[in-house]
Parts: C-alpha cells; sequence; structure tokens
C-alpha cells in the first residue's frame, strides 16, 4: 500500500476503513464486489469487457454506498 494519501485507490479507502473498524466485514465485502462497477462508465471499457451498467447493476453501488453510510 502507497504511503502517500493521494496515491490511494478505493481499495485502499475500503482496507483501511474496514481495518480501523469504520466499516463492518459485509460492507466491506460488497464494495469490493462492486469496485469495478464503477469501470463500466467508461463505455470503451465497457465494450471491450462485454459488460453493460444496467439498472441491477447501479441498484448494488447504492446499496453498497447506503451500507458505508450506516456504518
Amino acid at each position: 500500500m502507497n504511503a502517500s494519501l493521494e496515491h490511494w485507490g478505493l481499495q485502499e479507502y475500503i482496507a483501511i476503513a474496514e481495518e480501523l473498524g469504520l466499516v463492518k466485514p459485509n460492507t466491506a465485502v460488497q464494495t469490493r464486489q462492486v469496485q469495478d462497477f464503477r469501470n463500466l462508465m467508461h463505455p470503451g471499457l465497457a465494450q471491450r469487457l462485454a459488460q453493460v451498467c444496467a439498472r441491477a447493476t447501479a441498484l448494488v453501488a447504492v446499496a453498497a454506498v447506503a451500507m458505508v453510510v450506516r456504518d
């Protein structure tokens, strides 16, 4: 893990939040699972992966954010 916060990505923030007890373990799992969905906002990547960001995908991501807020 990079010591400089400006180089951290979502993965590092999730790990630290879990380690500090700021989010519950199941919240960390949920956020890790949806971490790649944000990349589907890039049309080229979505096309290369043959995936789309559909309503269901977006709702899963919203649920992860709600879990973080709850914790």
